[in-house]
């Protein structure tokens, strides 16, 4: 109770509502007392996604605006929405300092890790000097905030089809015949995004470029020698380096040159700046 009192009455009411709408079972119940945690330490939720943004991702402008911009699309809601409802794991963002998602010594621009056994949850993290650099364009935050909810819901779909639960498959002909095609592989969540998500990816993007105040760089993708698809779809390949896809697609040397003059144009000269305002 005294957490409640700690609130505001908008907040309480939102989630009198949540308890209420979702019969105020155990999971959410215990949803809420995290999501009362996170609010209280300054972040945000969304109590219809079941998604939680910690202070740190709430208080850096350039992520938070970005990800605020990619909910307007139904396409993207789509990919979180797989987060809603009584039995299904929470779904948190964060921004880390030196990300290191394999203890490898590396940095990394962003990674998601599941703690679905253990907590039910999965969590989105993003580095802060990738996000925060002058030379990290709003699409390019945009596509690994996309990239990265994928990774989320193949983490879901993974563990409810490994446990003999069909619920929140992936929306791709035949995903029972998808995994067993990827499971034996090497990374093969990167693996099934190469072959079966890079259209959606450049689908999402394309849609999404529009709201990011970068107009005048939009505009300049018309100079191309390739098309405006072909530069979205380049950009859906960032990240899955050293999988099959990749390599068939940069096998070509059109695809190469392309998704090269592309990606450096987009992180030279497309907008850097948060449009929230």
């Amino acid at each position: 109770p005294n957490l409640v009192y700690a609130l505001n009455r908008v907040e309480s009411e939102i989630i009198a509502n949540y308890l209420n709408d979702n019969q105020c079972s155990q999971e959410a119940q215990g949803f809420t007392l995290a999501a009362i945690d996170v609010i209280l330490d300054g972040g945000e939720v969304d109590f219809d996604d079941r998604v939680t943004m910690d202070s740190t991702f709430v208080n850096n402008e350039k992520a938070h605006c970005t990800y605020q911009k990619l909910t307007q699309n139904t396409n993207f809601k789509g990919l979180i929405e797989n987060f809603t409802g009584n039995e299904n794991p929470n779904l948190t963002f964060k921004i880390v300092p030196n990300l290191d998602c394999t203890s490898d010594g590396d940095i990394d621009e962003g990674c998601t890790s599941s703690s679905l056994s253990s907590n039910n949850s999965i969590t989105i993290s993003i580095d802060e000097n990738y996000v925060n650099s002058s030379t990290t364009p709003t699409l390019f935050i945009a596509q690994t905030i996309i990239h990265e909810a994928i990774h989320a819901n193949l983490y879901l779909a993974i563990y409810n089809f490994e446990a003999g639960n069909p619920v929140n498959l992936p929306d791709i002909n035949d995903f029972p015949a998808i995994y067993e095609q990827y499971r034996q592989l090497t990374n093969r969540q990167h693996e099934i995004m190469a072959g079966e998500f890079t259209g959606l990816i450049a689908q999402l993007l394309q849609q999404i470029h529009p709201l990011l105040n970068d107009q005048q760089f939009i505009d300049s993708l018309d100079d191309y020698s390739f098309s405006l698809q072909d530069f979205y779809t380049n950009l859906a390949y960032v990240g899955l380096q050293g999988t099959a896809g990749y390599d068939i697609y940069m096998s070509n040397p059109e695809n190469a040159q392309n998704y090269s003059v592309g990606f450096y144009d987009a992180q030279a000269n497309s907008n850097k700046e948060p449009n929230c305002n």
